[in-house]
């Protein structure tokens, strides 16, 4: 999706969204218009379907599910595994492995951090970074052959969403009060991430009716002197200024041709980055 204020996050959004039951066929608990709460069970199948977020049944899919449209803070992230999932946002502290929760940590997924979360049965992780051993460690393949779609995730027991990308960063100072707010309402994680389809983990937390919507605005546009977060290639994850736009296209390492801009990253050095592959920072 778009996000009008280039930082992949809306504080407050109209979004639909189809929760379908995984796997076999099973019974909707809810009729055609009827109200959800996050908790609301909308289906029965092997296990049970939570809504995951606030809303009006818009349309009812006989023996898998539901689609539901409410308002909802909407927050994007860069790579993702696992399940689609729902549960409370729990941020990190010693006694913060909970059953059924998702967790955030505002820093690295450590193996540590990952192993207590799945012995705790914890359902999900929002984190601000992982490194790409770690990931491949937890997903149980590559993780840029997941990420780019030719293979998919051979443990599935844990949703993990990853904001920022690979290596060692902390959450965005931006970032860090919209999910500090939210903190303890029930989230609907989809982590999934084919980044050849422009697909990206989403967290969905819905908000109660008659919450005022963000109104339309231009796409940010990247400009010179601006900030970014580069999303894809060798310095995925990294931060960085802007210092100029190319007006022609240019050939970068990879070997491909494509509209840059010349990036100079945090750690001083500078590279020229297709321009796709950068998200504006505001």
């Amino acid at each position: 999706m778009e996000y009008p204020r280039g930082w992949p996050a809306i504080a407050a959004l109209e979004v639909t969204r189809a929760r379908l039951l995984p796997g076999e066929p099973g019974t909707v608990q809810v009729r055609l218009g009827e109200q959800v709460q996050p908790t609301t069970i909308v289906a029965l199948g092997s296990t049970p379907l939570m809504a995951g977020m606030r809303g009006r049944v818009v349309r009812v899919i006989p023996r898998r599910g539901v689609v539901i449209t409410g308002a909802a803070t909407v927050i994007g992230a860069l790579a993702g595994w696992g399940p689609i999932v729902t549960g409370p946002l729990v941020f990190l502290a010693e006694q913060s492995y909970v059953p059924g929760t998702i967790l955030v940590v505002p820093g690295q997924l450590t193996r540590s951090i990952a192993q207590r979360a799945i012995d705790a049965g914890v359902t999900g992780i929002i984190a601000a970074s992982v490194t790409s051993a770690i990931a491949s460690a937890l997903a149980g393949e590559e993780i840029t052959a997941i990420l780019d779609g030719t293979t998919e995730p051979a443990n599935r027991q844990l949703a993990v969403a990853v904001v920022h990308g690979f290596g060692d960063w902390l959450m965005d100072d931006a970032l860090l009060p919209l999910l500090g707010a939210r903190a303890g309402q029930v989230a609907l994680l989809d982590p999934a991430t084919n980044i050849p389809r422009g697909q990206r983990p989403e967290i969905v937390i819905g908000l109660p009716a008659g919450t005022i919507m963000e109104t339309s605005q231009p796409a940010y546009m990247l400009a010179e002197g601006g900030m970014v977060w580069i999303k894809n290639g060798r310095s995925a994850g990294m931060r960085g200024r802007i210092q100029a736009i190319l007006v022609r296209s240019a050939i970068v390492p990879s070997g491909i041709r494509a509209r840059c801009a010349r990036v100079r990253l945090e750690n001083g050095q500078e590279e020229l980055v297709p321009l796709v592959n950068l998200q504006g920072i505001l």
